[in-house]
């Protein structure tokens, strides 16, 4: 039979909960905080009964903090340090094993980008979108080519020369993966452009002194 902890639903200060300590996760605070201005809060913090450490939520409660919120919904949760411990772990670990149906997630985000508000609050911007169509377009070449090597550059070229966008995909480890989205971000405030592949763009610019064609 499931166990069930001994918890309890209250409303609390923003200022009386603490963010834990041996927290190893990196969140995007800006990302969560988009969601909740666009959808609002939903859900709750989880808790610790005898620590008040968060052990569930830590970049919710930042990022409702950023909004101007003075109150969160939180489940007070009775435990020892270890359990606690390995709520926190598992919390994060089974969000990042998590996959997706590529297809289903490329249709939804289709249907929502032509609606007025676009894809706002749900963590995705468009060269996302544009992102997962290149892979699925990609993949279903090597399907109907029978082929497992890599197109060349030149084939790829050829077969999105009438795209309106072309992507490079880039495959990262978790942690550097975190890295990379926290240091493109500071570039792009640098370059004052808004998404990744203008910074990318500028970047190249500054490093070879080769000014990219106008588009």
């Amino acid at each position: 039979m499931m166990e069930r902890l001994p918890q309890r639903y209250v409303q609390r200060d923003i200022a009386e909960l603490k963010q834990h300590p041996r927290n190893p996760r990196k969140g995007n605070v800006a990302l969560i905080q988009e969601s909740i201005e666009h959808n609002g809060w939903y859900g709750v913090v989880l808790v610790q009964k005898s620590t008040g450490y968060i052990i569930a939520g830590n970049h919710r409660v930042q990022a409702a903090s950023a909004t101007g919120a003075t109150k969160v919904p939180i489940l007070e949760v009775d435990c020892d340090d270890d359990t606690a411990t390995r709520i926190l772990l598992a919390d994060n670990r089974t969000n990042d094993t998590a996959t997706y149906d590529e297809d289903t997630l490329a249709e939804i985000l289709k249907e929502l980008s032509s609606a007025d508000a676009a894809l706002e609050g749900t963590g995705y911007k468009q060269e996302d979108y544009d992102d997962i169509i290149a892979a699925l377009q990609e993949h279903e070449y090597s399907v109907d080519h029978n082929v497992t090597d890599r197109p060349s550059i030149d084939e790829r070229m050829e077969r999105y020369r009438e795209a309106t966008f072309r992507t490079i995909m880039l495959a990262y480890q978790l942690p550097d993966f975190g890295y990379v989205v926290e240091q493109l971000e500071i570039l792009g405030k640098k370059y004052d452009v808004d998404n990744n592949a203008m910074t990318i763009l500028r970047l190249i610019e500054e490093q070879t002194g080769v000014k990219a064609p106008a588009s």
